[in-house]
């Protein structure tokens, strides 16, 4: 999954818009996401949204040639509230043995 984000934010790709690669990566959490929902999954949640903001964050940097963010801007919503970047959040009602 790692290695898909970090291709989808590749230094490259810098060109595109960012509402494509934003599309790209909320295409494939969704996919994973459903996948991968029916257990416990809150701490690899955690650790894919941190890789994608991080890798998001890069991104940004290259396609604007700045490189230096401050420690508030990794945590900031504006990357979901801005361009709608989904952040994966577990919801145990999914789960097969979960009233309805």
């Amino acid at each position: 999954m790692c290695e898909r984000i970090s291709a989808i934010t590749d230094r490259k790709r810098s060109g595109l818009d960012p509402e494509e690669v934003v599309g790209e990566l909320n295409r494939v959490l969704r996919g994973w996401a459903g996948y991968f929902c029916l257990g416990p999954v809150s701490d690899t949640y955690r650790a894919i949204n941190a890789h994608v903001r991080c890798r998001f964050r890069k991104w940004w940097g290259a396609k604007h040639k700045a490189h230096k963010f401050g420690p508030c801007w990794y945590w900031s919503p504006w990357p979901e509230r801005t361009f709608g970047l989904l952040q994966l959040r577990w919801d145990p009602s999914r789960l097969p043995h979960a009233k309805a």
